[in-house]
């Protein structure tokens, strides 16, 4: 019973954790804020991922925002 109970608390961690750490991912548009389509852009933990702003096909921006939420940061 001892042994189930360890890989349950293990599971559970493991389950916060990642949540934890995928909450505070940016989203991909916040990289090219105030860019223009093709402009480099970083995105990712401590900005160590390289791109450029790309407009996304089939995406609909929401007109009551100021940002582009199309114009994302496409990684290499």
């Amino acid at each position: 019973m001892v042994h189930i109970m360890n890989k349950l608390i293990i599971i559970v961690t493991l389950i916060i954790l990642s949540l934890l750490l995928t909450a505070n991912v940016p989203a991909p548009w916040w990289a090219c804020d105030g860019k223009k389509s093709g402009d480099p852009c970083t995105y990712g933990y401590g900005c160590s991922t390289t791109g450029r702003c790309e407009l996304i096909q089939n995406c609909k921006d929401n007109q009551e925002t100021t940002i582009n939420e199309c114009l994302q940061c496409r990684t290499k």
